[in-house]
């Protein structure tokens, strides 16, 4: 088993980015088209791509401000754990991603897949900005 980890410095305070990873609508942004989440231990979370690809699984921790963990998988594949950690830096707030338990070959698409999300993020956050 692999994992994969990446980090991404955003120009947002850390409370609207722990708003963007633990909010349905802010998760819909740059996460995937369509997100459920039940932010609690055992809770559940389903994300469906604009492609139609789904995947579910369940939330492992919430530590309001700082940190989300949950297991997801789609269908056929392994169930994978990610985890989100938010830490307060100079000029804004880095959020880090660590994947585990891919299978080795999953390891470089799920690498330039968050690295395309980080992106997407960025992006709804600076729309926050000028909202």
């Amino acid at each position: 088993m692999a994992a994969i980890e990446r980090s991404v410095l955003l120009g947002a305070p850390a409370g609207e980015v722990w708003k963007a990873i633990s909010d349905e609508a802010m998760l819909g942004e740059w996460l995937a088209a369509d997100v459920e989440l039940d932010l609690r231990p055992h809770g559940a979370i389903r994300c469906r791509t604009e492609v139609g690809e789904e995947r579910q699984g369940e939330v492992e921790l919430v530590e309001e401000g700082e940190r989300l963990a949950f297991h997801w998988q789609r269908n056929g594949a392994e169930r994978s754990r990610v985890e989100l950690s938010i830490e307060e830096v100079s000029g804004g707030t880095r959020l880090t991603v660590t994947e585990s338990g891919l299978e080795s070959q999953a390891a470089p698409e799920a690498s330039t897949a968050w690295s395309k999300r980080f992106e997407s993020l960025r992006l709804a956050l600076s729309s926050l900005a000028y909202a």
